[in-house]
């Protein structure tokens, strides 16, 4: 069957701007003769949802998907949040470390290094590792498990980085800043956890809340204010 009738297909379930995807068709090993047009015909599809409900179901598309992510500008990145959440789950976690081997050491979506280190942290550990991408060695600590968080930073001091680096990272981290409902419940959320942080056992996760604390309280209050008036 033509790749473009593939693509075409009438009796499909998902709709993009470049017609309808046929799941009952869709090739699903790189052994199949029409894999590579299937997957450049994905790789142009421009829709989030779309994406993401064929990339959760192929973890080698959704690799080629994260490399071809890995290098778009960040305005460009920020439409496919769910593609990568389905993308990286797609993938074990071999893969996720070849990824953070070949990514671009600039430019790339700081949610893709933090989403493929997730809550690893062997992969955490060579990210620390890797000189070339030390502009995203912080990237990965961000609101989580408060005992996966505090592992994150330990390993982060280890490496090399003061906890007053590491203070203010996560807040200034780029797309921190983004809620959907209430602005004030957002912040809201964010000081309750750096609260939970600052009453660690461990002084220096302590020192890490504290200080984010302040910045926190400052946002949401804030927020409050706007939505008051």
């Amino acid at each position: 069957m033509p790749a473009y009738l593939l693509w075409l297909s009438p009796t499909s379930s998902l709709t993009s701007n470049h017609g309808n995807l046929s799941y009952s068709e869709q090739p699903q090993n790189d052994d199949n003769p029409l894999y590579d047009d299937w997957c450049n015909a994905v790789l142009t599809i421009n829709d989030d949802d779309t994406l993401a409900r064929v990339l959760s179901n192929d973890p080698v598309l959704a690799y080629r998907w994260l490399v071809k992510y890995a290098s778009m500008e960040w305005t460009e990145s920020f439409r496919f949040r769910r593609a990568v959440d389905a993308a990286v789950s797609s993938i074990d976690s071999e893969n996720r470390r070849k990824l953070l081997q070949v990514i671009p050491s600039d430019g790339t979506p700081y949610n893709l290094v933090r989403r493929l280190v997730g809550g690893d942290l062997g992969l955490y550990t060579e990210l620390l590792k890797q000189s070339n991408l030390h502009n995203y060695h912080l990237a990965p600590l961000t609101r989580e498990d408060t005992e996966i968080f505090a592992e994150k930073a330990r390993l982060a001091i280890e490496a090399g980085y003061d906890t007053n680096v590491i203070v203010g990272s996560v807040l200034d981290m780029p797309e921190t800043t983004a809620w959907r409902d209430s602005e004030a419940g957002y912040w809201r959320s964010w000081v309750n956890w750096f609260q939970e942080l600052s009453v660690h056992p461990e002084v220096s996760i302590q020192e890490i809340g504290k200080a984010e604390l302040s910045q926190a309280k400052d946002r949401f209050l804030q927020a409050e204010l706007n939505e008051r008036r």
